[in-house]
């Protein structure tokens, strides 16, 4: 993983942290969904309210290993879990994720019918059979799934919980297009690549 996505995880901790206290003035108690079920995946922990939200955001910068790739990828999307899980109540409709469970579940079933792998766009225009688009502006053929890059922690709940994209802990059946813009989007991109070719610890 390249020194951009250890810079793009270090902001992240700070958009992190920012979220959170727009939640805590928003007076948000809980995150949606209860618990978190990236966090839970990762670190075995159940996030139920933005407190604990807040003091796991702490924890995962203390331990946080930045020459560690898969350390930096399971921090990301914990992180970027965090992020949508606490925003719900401050945040406009247009950031939040565009596409719902259903949505997904078609696609799902026309990437098994086609044997294509789910292609993850962020920022790219690079259109490969059946695609989710993260960014503002998505290319013809692909669906738009979220103009925000922590909007990639619904995706994955979504994928985790699949047995056709996810087996344990290891992504399967998708690939991601980068189109190399910001140091968040790298992040996330070179997170989930990592995540669809090894298995973390």
């Amino acid at each position: 993983m390249d020194k951009y996505a250890a810079k793009g995880a270090k902001k992240l901790f700070s958009l992190s942290r920012t979220k959170i206290r727009l939640a805590k003035e928003a007076e948000t108690i809980e995150t949606r969904p209860v618990p978190l079920p990236i966090v839970r995946l990762f670190s075995g922990v159940e996030l139920r309210t933005v407190e604990e939200c807040e003091a796991h955001t702490g924890r995962l910068k203390e331990e946080v290993d930045y020459d560690d790739d898969g350390s930096v990828a399971t921090t990301v999307v914990q992180l970027c879990d965090i992020i949508e899980g606490v925003k719900y109540r401050f945040e406009p409709p247009e950031y939040m994720p565009l596409m719902g469970e259903e949505d997904l579940a078609l696609l799902e079933k026309e990437c098994a019918a086609s044997g294509l792998p789910l292609a993850i766009l962020i920022m790219s225009d690079d259109v490969r059979g059946p695609s989710v688009f993260f960014g503002e502006e998505p290319p013809a053929g692909a669906r738009h799934y979220s103009r925000v890059i922590s909007g990639i922690a619904p995706l994955l709940r979504y994928l985790y919980e699949s047995k056709h994209f996810s087996e344990g802990k290891r992504l399967r059946n998708v690939t991601v297009q980068y189109a190399g813009k910001t140091l968040l989007a790298n992040a996330a991109a070179a997170s989930i690549i990592l995540l669809a070719s090894h298995t973390p610890k």
